[in-house]
């Protein structure tokens, strides 16, 4: 998924962490720069997810 911003509405409020510390929304709006944002992920993770789909057979 790419995205610029994310925009987050559920029915009851969700708990997360927002910069360490926990919180409780129900609605909750993300926005980022290009580039802004990086994510540490393990040695399985696919860069180009469209381009090599799972094999569910």
């Amino acid at each position: 998924m790419k995205a610029s911003s994310l925009v987050v509405d559920a029915a009851r409020p969700r708990q997360f962490s927002l910069d360490g510390e926990l919180v409780e929304r129900r609605h909750v709006e993300f926005g980022c720069r290009p580039r802004a944002m990086q994510f540490a992920v393990g040695e399985a993770y696919d860069t180009h997810p469209e381009e090599n789909p799972p094999d569910i057979s």
